[in-house]
C-alpha cells in the first residue's frame, strides 16, 4: 500500500538517481487523480517508458494501481503486479474494483471509528474533572447511560448503584419535593425547559440543595436521541 500524508499529494522533485519523475509513478497518478490506474503490457505501456527497465527486471509484465478512498479522498493506493500480460482484464479489474471499494468502506468505518474514540474521551475528560454531576440518559429516562463521578460526592451515592436503578435519583429527593420534580422532569426535559431547584437527602440524612437542568440531544436534527 501506498499511503497519503495528509492533504494533496505535492509534486515532488525528481528522483535524480533514477531519472524518474514521481508524477510518472502509476501508484501517484492513481493517489493524485483517485482513478485506477492499469497497465497490461509494461513493455508497450509509453506512460512508463522511464520505469520500464525496473518493472521488466523484477518479473511484472502486468499492473493495476487502485486508489482507496477514506472520507471523501484517496488514502491509499492497492498496488498489484502480475507476471504476464493481460492479466487485468474486464473481468478481473471489476473484481479488484470491487475488493477497492470494501477497502475504501473499512477505512472510512475506521476513520469514524477513532474520531468517535477521541470525542468520547475528550467528553470524559471534561465530565470527570468537574465538581458538578453531568448526566445523560435515554429518552424515556428509564436507562442512565453516563453519570459523572460527581453523583458520589453530591448524592453519597456510587454511580453504579444509578446505572443499576435509573429511578434512585428521584427517590433521593425530598418528599416534599419530589412530584413537582418529576412532573417537570416527564414534560419539560424534551423541550429544553427544564430547570428546577430542589433538595435531596443524602444516605447520611443531611440535605443538599440541587440545580438540575436538562437539554435534549437530537438526531438528524428533529428526533430526541437522548436528554442530557
Amino acid at each position: 500500500l501506498v499511503r497519503r500524508r495528509g492533504g494533496l499529494p505535492r509534486r515532488r522533485r525528481p528522483d535524480r538517481s533514477a531519472g524518474i519523475e514521481i508524477d510518472q509513478r502509476p501508484a501517484f497518478r492513481a493517489l493524485r487523480h483517485g482513478q485506477p490506474v492499469v497497465c497490461n503490457d509494461v513493455e508497450t505501456d509509453a506512460s512508463l517508458s522511464t520505469l520500464r527497465e525496473q518493472i521488466l527486471k523484477r518479473g511484472h509484465r502486468s499492473l493495476a494501481c487502485l486508489p482507496l478512498c477514506g472520507t471523501g479522498r484517496p488514502e491509499a493506493v492497492m498496488a498489484l503486479f502480475a507476471d504476464e500480460t493481460g492479466f487485468f482484464d474486464e473481468e478481473e479489474s471489476r473484481a479488484l474494483l470491487e475488493l477497492s471499494g470494501n477497502i475504501s468502506f473499512a477505512l472510512v468505518h475506521m476513520e469514524k471509528e477513532q474520531e468517535l474514540q477521541a470525542s468520547e474521551l475528550r467528553f470524559r475528560q471534561l465530565a470527570e474533572n468537574i465538581r458538578e454531576v453531568f448526566w445523560l440518559t435515554d429518552p424515556a429516562k428509564r436507562k442512565i447511560l453516563y453519570v459523572s463521578p460527581g453523583y458520589e460526592e453530591i448524592w453519597g451515592r456510587t454511580c453504579e448503584s444509578l446505572y443499576a436503578s435509573a429511578r434512585q435519583w428521584i427517590e433521593a429527593i425530598h418528599p416534599d419535593d419530589r412530584e413537582r420534580v418529576l412532573e417537570a422532569a416527564e414534560s419539560e426535559q424534551v423541550s429544553g425547559r427544564y430547570d428546577e431547584e430542589f433538595r435531596i437527602v443524602r444516605p447520611d440524612g443531611s440535605l443538599r440543595w440541587i440545580r438540575d437542568r436538562a437539554f435534549p440531544v437530537l438526531r438528524n436534527g428533529t428526533e430526541v436521541s437522548r436528554i442530557t
